[in-house]
C-alpha cells in the first residue's frame, strides 16, 4: 500500500486492521525476525552460561536475548530520533515509511519469542505479569504498524530500550559480584 493513500484515511479514528498481520508486508519480516531471535536463543542456550544451573541459568540466557533486543531497538530508535527529530515532534500521526515499520516489527517478534520462551521454561507470578506486559506491548506496537498511523509513537516508546540495556547490564554485573539467588 502506498504511504500517501493512508495520509487522510481517518484510520486514526478506527480500530487497527488486525487482519493485516497476515499480509506479507507484516508477516514475512515478522517470521524472519522471530526466527532470528529463536536462533540467537538456541546459540545462547547451547554455548553460554553453562556454569549455572536451574532458574539462574534460564534467566541469564533469557537476559542475553533481552539485551540483544534492547541494544537493537535502543540504538536504532536513538539514531532515528536524531535523524528524524522534526518528524518525531511534528508529524507523529501521519508519518509512515515501510522501512521504519521494521523496528516495531522486530520488537513484536521479540515479545512473541520471549513469551514462548517463558511459557516453556518458567511458570510463576512474574511470568504471568511479563506475559501480560508482552501482550499489551504487542497490541500497542501493532496499533502503530497496521493502520500505518502513529508509527512514531512506537519510536517514542522504543527509545526507552536504551535504558533497558543499561538495566540488563547492571543485573549481569550484580550477578557476577554477589551471590544473589534471583536475577
Amino acid at each position: 500500500m502506498s504511504t500517501q493513500s493512508h495520509l487522510n484515511s481517518s484510520a486514526e479514528f478506527l480500530l487497527p486492521p488486525f487482519s493485516e498481520v497476515f499480509h506479507t508486508s507484516f508477516l514475512v519480516p515478522f517470521l524472519i525476525y522471530f526466527t532470528c531471535f529463536r536462533l540467537a536463543s538456541l546459540y545462547v542456550k547451547t554455548f553460554m552460561w553453562q556454569q549455572f544451573t536451574g532458574i539462574k541459568e534460564y534467566r541469564l540466557k533469557n537476559l542475553s536475548i533481552c539485551l540483544l533486543h534492547a541494544m537493537i531497538t535502543g540504538i536504532w530508535s536513538t539514531v532515528f530520533f536524531f535523524v528524524y527529530t522534526r518528524e518525531m515532534f511534528e508529524n507523529i500521526i501521519h508519518w509512515y515509511q515501510p522501512w521504519a515499520a521494521q523496528l516495531p516489527i522486530i520488537s513484536v517478534a521479540y515479545f512473541v519469542h520471549d513469551a514462548f520462551d517463558m511459557i516453556t521454561y518458567e511458570w510463576s507470578r512474574w511470568t504471568i505479569e511479563l506475559l501480560f506486559h508482552h501482550i499489551t506491548s504487542c497490541f500497542a506496537l501493532l496499533c502503530g504498524i497496521l493502520p500505518r498511523k502513529f508509527l512514531l509513537a512506537n519510536y517514542w516508546a522504543l527509545l526507552m530500550e536504551g535504558n533497558r540495556s543499561d538495566h540488563i547490564l547492571t543485573k549481569y554485573r550484580r550477578h557476577n559480584h554477589s551471590n544473589i539467588q534471583t536475577i
